[in-house]
């Protein structure tokens, strides 16, 4: 919330972390968007802050953030996909694995396939396509194969999706979706009906508290 708070532009963000400087090791990577929908990668590689504007226009840039490797290395690699499909007789697969390269690859194609023929029509219908992708990427509890925790993590079975965000940038309706890896229903959140204002109360909730279903069962007629 902090950034929220202080900036509203991706830009304005950009320049404020010229003056920042973050005590921390190699691989992180953030993605911030703003109400116009301007993107921004932040990464942090081998000590060094990388700031990349993402202009989701499916060529130079395509609106999406996974893991390592680069934010750079990513893009080339959906270039050389886009290539693949170019050729005479391409028969380019949809990645399966969960390794952030294949999900970066697997969100790319699903998003673009939705944008090119099947733009959603109403507010309901984009949140349900949405929902849709995310749970293309979503790793299941356990030990998944063609996860990258590597052998030296120490992640293990705790290598997997924690939970699930869908965010509506608006400046009149910012409003999170959200999901846990228990409790699939998703919850709305209207960040502009909450009190945000410097030295209001501190409030949290339990989502695991939460109905995890719908029972329908009286609902037949």
């Amino acid at each position: 919330m902090c950034i929220r708070d202080r900036f509203e532009t991706v830009e304005q963000v950009a320049d404020a972390l010229a003056g920042v400087q973050v005590w921390w090791g190699s691989k992180l990577h953030f993605a911030l968007v703003d109400a116009d929908q301007n993107m921004l990668v932040v990464e942090y590689l081998d000590g060094e802050r990388q700031l990349r504007f993402d202009s989701n226009d499916d060529t130079h840039g395509f609106g999406i953030m996974t893991n390592e490797p680069a934010y750079d290395w990513q893009i080339r690699n959906v270039q050389h996909l886009e290539w693949k499909r170019t050729l005479a007789r391409s028969a380019v697969s949809i990645p399966g694995n969960f390794y952030p390269d294949e999900r970066f690859l697997r969100v790319h194609l699903m998003k673009q396939a939705i944008e090119r023929t099947a733009q959603p029509v109403g507010y309901r219908e984009a949140v349900a396509k949405a929902v849709a992708i995310v749970n293309t990427v979503t790793v299941p509890m356990g030990d998944i194969p063609g996860t990258d925790s590597g052998s030296g993590s120490g992640e293990g079975s705790g290598d997997h999706t924690q939970w699930g965000v869908i965010r509506q940038h608006d400046r009149s309706n910012a409003t999170y979706l959200l999901r846990s890896q228990t409790n699939p229903s998703w919850r709305r959140i209207e960040l502009g009906q909450l009190d945000l204002d410097q030295g209001s109360p501190i409030k949290s909730m339990q989502i695991e508290d939460d109905p995890w279903y719908l029972d329908v069962t009286n609902n037949f007629r």
